[in-house]
């Protein structure tokens, strides 16, 4: 993925540069970035109804992401972001075993804080590091493709919302007031996903998604 290698890029220069100077107390941050968010459901599986198990998979998205932070002092700091809301497709392993296709589809927004911990400039790179909680609604979930993974047409797709952990490192090149932005991130998003129709439970999973989230951007100091 494009934004991702160009993230990693910019991350791993400010490796291989020598130190100069910190933030100053009072900056604030404002970033607006292009995200892609890759949820990791690899080896979980369901069945539909006490048939075999079904292996699942989510589909990445990208959309545009908002941040921003506040420095207390040249070390700490707190940060709150958002993106757009996302929208993922959810694949499971089709009833004739040929391979997994399209069963349903919802959308995710992550609003989260941060405390961000910064480390002394480096060569013009703002090297940082955000802890803190994410709160994730699910919406417009839905059920595709019904008949050919032996669920009813008239079956919904319901999905809880989730906090938890997220974790994020990221780094600002300065041009200024104006910095180019890159970062990544992981959420520990744990949702309990059900499949029911006409009252009856078909299907219920605790679904981790766990996505990680690549971001690059520009960002403008005031």
């Amino acid at each position: 993925m494009a934004i991702r290698k160009i993230m990693l890029t910019v991350v791993l220069a400010s490796l291989f540069t020598t130190p100069a100077g910190a933030r100053e107390a009072g900056d604030i941050m404002a970033r607006l970035t292009l995200l892609t968010s890759q949820p990791d459901v690899e080896g979980q599986s369901v069945n539909i109804q006490g048939g075999p198990q079904r292996d699942l998979e989510v589909a990445e998205d990208t959309m545009p992401a908002l941040s921003g932070s506040y420095a207390f002092n040249q070390w700490v700091g707190v940060g709150l972001a958002t993106s757009l809301p996302l929208e993922h497709n959810l694949l499971m392993d089709d009833s004739s075993g040929v391979g997994s296709g399209l069963v349903g589809e919802f959308g995710t927004i992550s609003p989260h804080a941060t405390l961000e911990l910064y480390a002394p400039a480096v060569a013009g790179l703002h090297p940082w590091l955000g802890l803190g909680m994410h709160y994730t609604a699910f919406f417009e979930e839905d059920i595709r493709n019904q008949n050919a993974r032996g669920i009813p047409s008239s079956a919904r797709l319901e999905m809880d919302s989730s906090t938890g952990f997220v974790g994020r490192l990221g780094v600002d090149y300065d041009l200024g007031d104006w910095f180019i932005n890159a970062s990544v991130s992981h959420f520990a998003i744990e949702t309990t996903t059900t499949i029911r129709d006409n009252g009856s439970t078909l299907a219920k999973k605790d679904l981790d998604l766990d996505p990680l989230q690549f971001q690059v951007g520009v960002a403008h100091r005031f």
